[in-house]
């Protein structure tokens, strides 16, 4: 369930959100201001919470880039960002990567188009995300990308400059086409890969006009996996002191439900795991007094 925009629940957001992190006197390490956020109210939380982790802020469409840039500055410890449905250019996104050194888990979700024919010149502005991501974002693990315009190019950018991908969710990325050494690539690389026509009933918006058109299956998945969608919010210890980047983030899969699988499916070259979401709208700070298992539960899409 979304926050769904309303003006006079956007008012009541603003406020609550103020003052639960006065509260949390600068212990808030997860909080979410879908579609309520503003450049004022992201800069009174960075202000005063330095120990964010995860910060979401799908819908935020007045947050300006210079807001978010000076927010992402001040937010060292940040593991996850989700800038699903906003409007920023690629400057947020190569912040980012400069100034939070331990991010990992990264969603830029949009609604989907297919072009039938993109110019040469066109090529690099339709992969300027992904070209940005692969050059900012080294260490990497999770990666969600649900609609967007970029183009083989832009793929091939994220794995050369994601070499510790996991997971990389491709759905409805309509312009990308998957063949030769980029596929091969993807497979070997990625441990959990969702493909352009699997299903999105799981992700929680609108992925383009073609939605309730589609089936809920899809024939060119290779193997059918989870039932609950794209793995971004594993059970994790957030506690990255000694992390290097290499191969010491350990994530428990549990792949004993996949006779019960019902979509959100992915093509997956190692075992099937599935992610519930338990989170609850109206909960948009944790604090650091929780445990890692307590506020790294799965996300809504």
């Amino acid at each position: 369930m979304h926050n769904l925009g309303e003006l006079d629940s956007n008012l009541d957001l603003d406020k609550m959100c103020r003052n639960a992190v006065a509260r949390s006197r600068g212990r808030v390490v997860d909080i979410n201001i879908e579609y309520f956020g503003n450049d004022e109210l992201l800069k009174y939380i960075t202000d005063r919470a330095k120990q964010i982790k995860r910060l979401r802020l799908s819908c935020c469409y007045y947050v300006s880039d210079e807001a978010l840039i000076e927010a992402l500055a001040k937010l060292p410890l940040l593991v996850e960002l989700d800038l699903t449905l906003c409007l920023f250019t690629t400057e947020p996104i190569e912040a980012s990567g400069r100034t939070c050194p331990r991010l990992k888990t990264f969603k830029l979700n949009w609604q989907a188009f297919r072009f039938d024919h993109i110019n040469p010149e066109e090529e690099v502005e339709f992969s300027d995300e992904a070209i940005a991501i692969g050059k900012n974002m080294p260490r990497l693990r999770h990666l969600q990308l649900i609609g967007n315009a970029m183009i083989d190019i832009g793929l091939k950018a994220i794995l050369d400059g994601c070499p510790h991908l996991e997971s990389l969710d491709l759905r409805r990325c309509l312009n990308i086409c998957l063949k030769g050494n980029v596929w091969k690539r993807c497979v070997e690389q990625v441990k959990y890969l969702w493909l352009p026509d699997d299903p999105t009933k799981d992700y929680g918006f609108i992925t383009g006009p073609e939605d309730e058109r589609r089936s809920s299956s899809s024939e060119d998945c290779f193997r059918r996996g989870s039932g609950l969608g794209f793995p971004f919010d594993f059970d994790e210890d957030y506690d990255d002191d000694n992390d290097d980047g290499g191969d010491d983030y350990d994530n428990d899969y549990n792949d004993d439900d996949d006779d019960n699988d019902d979509g959100g499916d992915c093509y997956n070259s190692g075992s099937i795991a599935g992610w519930l979401d338990t989170l609850v709208d109206d909960d948009f700070t944790r604090l650091d007094t929780f445990e890692d298992d307590d506020f790294t539960r799965p996300d809504y899409f």
